[in-house]
């Protein structure tokens, strides 16, 4: 039995998809975590969406490979795919998920008549496996992943639409200079014979000639280029002024594509600087960069436990304990999350305080903390880490101390709160830090009621 004799994609179109996917990974890392600042959700670190993008976009293909199977065995026996590789009885799914994406989305675009609803169930089905996949890797509601999905794909598609445009030209211009090559031996050869003084001036006017044919075919290489570009934007420019047009065909396509040029250097050199400190490790630089302002350089943000002073008044019959330790509040860090939501004011820590755990906010209020108000932070992590470097514990580390840092992010519905507490136990331990992933305040603080 023959072989089957599947449609791929040409070796330089996979190269050129590979090459696409590739830059574009870290376009769509970065507008993951600008969808998730819009809607004031926890922003992961650089490195961890740039985990996710893939992870999510790897699983919706699978699902869109099983679907999109489940459709081809329904309708292999049609008559349109009956002659094809598709209807063969040894065509499975192995030689189906090979196929390139494009053909399988052909092959489901043939079905007759019921093609235009299978291929919007699919979507819809598909989308929905990569929302509960962002539900699993970024702990948000349904609803909410699905629309940061479709927002994030949409501009990735528009991103990656842009890329792709600006592959195709410059790919077309270093192919055109890749082929540029001229033997000059013959040339040698004549000029050896007619003496030094001749072969220089042969010599150069050679390279003259060579020059001006280079610059001449380069420049009709970028028209053609420049060409298929105006193809493929001609959908969107027919809907354009007629004064508009007729600057783009008097000469503005290259304002156009020189303002672009720009504008993705310029885009390229800010993400090449920020994905050089998700990546750099052990750098003191890097902690000062966490805050957008010049406070952690000036030290406005650093609180000196050691010179804070303890409570007026004595603790009540109900105490506030972390990890069974009675103790004292001393002081408050609040910032609220992303640059969204109501702004925070100190009065409010005691409302923060019960929802936390009911009665927490009045017994907090018996200690009088000392309650600031940090600037909107953009992650969990950054504010983690600016807490811990910022409030000074004046006992020496791995020995014992009444001082206890506790710190994690408090979701009030829509809104979110990144917490910070300095507490003074009783008695000296070795907890020192305390970090609160997700909801878990109540297996780090409690109440206890004596007589």
């Amino acid at each position: 039995m023959d072989p089957l004799s599947i449609p791929h994609l040409t070796t330089v179109q996979w190269t050129s998809m590979l090459t696409l996917l590739t830059v574009g990974l870290f376009a769509s890392a970065y507008i993951l975590r600008l969808c998730l600042s819009l809607f004031n959700e926890e922003i992961p670190s650089y490195r961890r969406a740039m985990f996710i993008v893939p992870a999510v976009a790897l699983g919706a293909y699978i699902a869109f490979d099983l679907f999109s199977y489940l459709v081809l065995l329904a309708f292999k026996d049609s008559v349109v795919f009956k002659r094809t590789v598709f209807g063969d009885p040894r065509f499975g799914f192995i030689l189906w998920v090979q196929t390139a994406l494009p053909i399988k989305w052909a092959v489901i675009s043939a079905i007759p008549m019921l093609g235009f609803w299978i291929r919007n169930s699919m979507l819809f089905m598909v989308i929905a496996v990569a929302g509960i996949l962002q539900v699993f890797f970024l702990t948000i509601p349904f609803r909410k992943a699905v629309m940061i999905f479709g927002l994030q794909w949409l501009v990735n598609l528009i991103v990656y639409f842009m890329l792709a445009n600006a592959l195709h030209f410059v790919g077309g211009i270093l192919e055109h200079k890749s082929s540029l090559h001229v033997d000059f031996s013959h040339y040698e050869k004549i000029t050896d014979e007619k003496g030094g003084e001749i072969k220089d001036k042969a010599t150069e006017m050679i390279h003259n000639i060579e020059e001006n044919k280079e610059l001449k075919e380069l420049k009709e290489k970028t028209e053609h280029v420049l060409n298929d570009l105006k193809e493929s934007l001609k959908p969107l420019t027919d809907h354009l002024p007629e004064p508009v047009n007729n600057f783009l065909k008097n000469g503005g396509w290259w304002l156009v594509l020189g303002f672009l040029v720009l504008i993705f250097i310029s885009w390229t050199r800010a993400m090449y600087f920020k994905i050089k400190r998700a990546f750099r490790k052990g750098n003191p630089e890097k902690k000062k960069r966490l805050i957008s302002s010049e406070k952690w350089v000036a030290g406005d943000l650093v609180e000196d436990l050691a010179s804070m002073t303890a409570p007026i008044n004595r603790p009540g019959n109900s105490r506030i304990t972390i990890k069974g330790l009675p103790a004292r509040i001393y002081l408050i860090i609040m910032a609220k999350a992303g640059g969204s939501g109501p702004n925070l004011n100190e009065n409010q820590f005691k409302t923060i305080l019960d929802y936390i755990l009911p009665g927490l906010g009045s017994v907090g209020v018996r200690d009088y903390p000392r309650v600031r108000i940090w600037e909107p932070q953009y992650s969990p992590e950054g504010f983690n880490t600016m807490f811990s470097q910022n409030i000074r514990i004046p006992d020496p580390k791995d020995t014992k101390s009444k001082w206890i840092l506790v710190s994690g992010a408090v979701k009030m519905g829509q809104d979110k709160v990144y917490l910070g507490f300095a507490f003074s136990a009783d008695e000296a331990n070795l907890v020192r830090s305390v970090l609160i992933q997700k909801d878990q305040w109540l297996d780090v603080l409690r109440i206890e009621t004596s007589e």
